[in-house]
């Protein structure tokens, strides 16, 4: 195993991973529209990358950028690979592919709020592999279009602290969202 981290430097690859992968990868209720990926691509508030074996995308992750923050996006290992120890060497490299930055956010679902014993283990066992990756968990938690999340830090930025978290992912999503629809839509405890 020795996969490369590379770029993503064009929008048609990230529309590619978007209609065949992330539609996929994720519940309907998890999914931005492509338009609002495109929106933030345009405006450079956008970075994706994929760790690649020769030619073959393993594994994809996809950031919003507010000058040194990031949110993570997406992030997902190809199901073909899943088990592999994909993701964790994905997120090792990433760190250091990353330039200039004093956060890296990630929502990882709530298991508290899980309709089911099998979701709430699903949810868990994402949230150890976040925490057992480099993240912290930072206390904050929130409800963005109806799903719950626990707020991750990567610990390369553990000395921010949680009110400076909370002003960084707040300012992200009222730059992403039309007023009405960010008070409507996203409640951050």
């Amino acid at each position: 195993m020795n996969p490369t981290v590379k770029r993503l430097n064009t929008f048609s690859q990230v529309e590619d991973i978007y209609v065949s992968l992330i539609q996929r990868d994720f519940d309907p209720d998890e999914i931005r529209p492509l338009s609002s990926i495109r929106k933030s691509w345009s405006r450079n508030e956008y970075i994706c990358y994929g760790l690649f074996e020769q030619e073959e995308l393993i594994a994809y992750a996809f950031f919003i950028r507010r000058g040194r923050h990031f949110l993570m996006d997406y992030f997902a290992v190809s199901k073909a690979h899943r088990g592999e120890g994909y993701g964790s060497v994905f997120l090792s490299k990433l760190l250091s592919c990353i330039p200039d930055v004093d956060c890296i956010l990630v929502e990882a679902q709530d298991p508290a709020s899980a309709p089911s014993g099998k979701e709430m283990d699903e949810h868990q066992r994402r949230i150890r592999f976040y925490l057992r990756n480099g993240c912290y968990d930072t206390g904050l938690t929130c409800r963005l279009f109806g799903v719950d999340y626990c707020l991750l830090n990567f610990s390369a930025f553990a000395d921010l602290p949680a009110s400076e978290i909370r002003e960084i992912y707040m300012d992200m999503y009222q730059s992403m969202l039309p007023p009405a629809m960010f008070k409507r839509n996203f409640i951050l405890n």
